[in-house]
């Protein structure tokens, strides 16, 4: 248990080392000033609390990887695209350029699994098709942060259960 996680995530606003202290005495960590309005947690409650702040960081941290993985390249017939914050801008403006009767075509930049750089031309149906796949690269690693990840975490009764969970 991380005492000093858990008092910041019961009382955010409170300033350590102004309004409780926590050194280890005996080697374990102790509250030894408290100087809140109200009583200081039980161990119970530290428990609970440490285990709350800790799957928290955990989901921020695996929300982070996924947005790494959703930016970076994802594979569509063998070869991989960029999912960059701009690419995804680019694969919206040029979806609705084909869907307006702007574009017939569009050339677009592929990458083969030696990290050569190919430029492609796709036709509405070429692009919508790798459009899907990168809206499904999206969709997937969403899935697997909310529906596979974060419900292991919700689920863990241990801060090592929490801490043995990796993207």
């Amino acid at each position: 248990m991380n005492i000093a996680k858990a008092l910041s995530f019961l009382f955010p606003e409170a300033v350590p080392f102004k309004d409780y202290s926590v050194y280890w005495v005996d080697e374990k960590a102790q509250i030894v000033n408290w100087n809140l309005p109200v009583d200081a947690p039980s161990d119970e409650e530290l428990m609970a609390a440490s285990l709350a702040a800790i799957k928290q960081e955990k989901i921020a941290e695996l929300e982070a990887c996924c947005s790494q993985v959703i930016s970076d390249k994802f594979e569509h017939d063998g070869l991989f695209y960029s999912n960059s914050m701009q690419s995804q801008s680019e694969f919206m403006a040029t979806a609705r350029a084909f869907d307006q009767g702007l574009l017939t075509e569009t050339k677009w930049t592929a990458y083969d699994k030696d990290g050569v750089l190919n430029r492609l031309t796709f036709d509405k149906d070429g692009f919508n098709s790798l459009f899907m796949a990168s809206l499904s690269h999206i969709s997937d690693n969403i899935a697997k942060l909310r529906d596979i990840k974060q419900s292991a975490i919700v689920e863990c009764g241990t801060e090592e259960e929490v801490e043995a969970i990796h993207w």
